[in-house]
């Protein structure tokens, strides 16, 4: 979680008609909302964001995808019937 919160996943966004990534400050309370908006965001840029651009390398993607998974899996065992669902013990 702190690799998250220190170095957070920037957001794309559209200026003068280019897409580019910008740093962003994460929204939150508290660092478990940060952490969450962190996890959204890596989510968003895998799904959504331009692929393979030079602005973050290789390595930086895959640091933050685990520790996005790190997140996400404390974060399902937090209640129960999601856990059993997301783990299969439906």
């Amino acid at each position: 979680m702190a690799y998250l919160l220190s170095k957070p996943p920037e957001v794309q966004m559209y200026r003068d008609g280019k897409a580019v990534f910008v740093a962003t400050p994460l929204r939150g309370d508290n660092d478990g909302q940060r952490a969450l908006e962190a996890l959204k965001r890596v989510r968003n840029n895998l799904f959504h964001g331009g692929k393979h651009t030079n602005h973050s390398p290789e390595e930086r993607d895959r640091r933050l995808l685990g520790h996005a998974l790190v997140v996400l899996e404390a974060t399902v065992d937090l209640d129960l019937d999601l856990s059993s669902v997301y783990r299969g013990r439906y």
